[in-house]
């Protein structure tokens, strides 16, 4: 909840997408056809790998 009153008050709130939920689930769930500019991750920091492998197999990130 906090993430996303900050992203609120710091004007973002329709170019940010702020998830509060398992990380592992929002990658895995995530339209990849829907590119991302960016992700931040604030989860459990020993599986941060698995989470990256889970980004570059699953292609979310836009090339630009």
């Amino acid at each position: 909840a906090l993430a996303r009153q900050n992203v609120d008050m710091a004007g973002y709130k329709d170019t940010v997408t702020v998830l509060a939920q398992p990380a592992e689930t929002a990658l895995a769930e995530w339209d990849s056809t829907n590119k991302l500019d960016m992700i931040f991750i604030d989860a459990n920091k020993s599986a941060y790998k698995k989470y990256y492998d889970l980004i570059l197999e699953r292609d979310l990130l836009s090339a630009h």
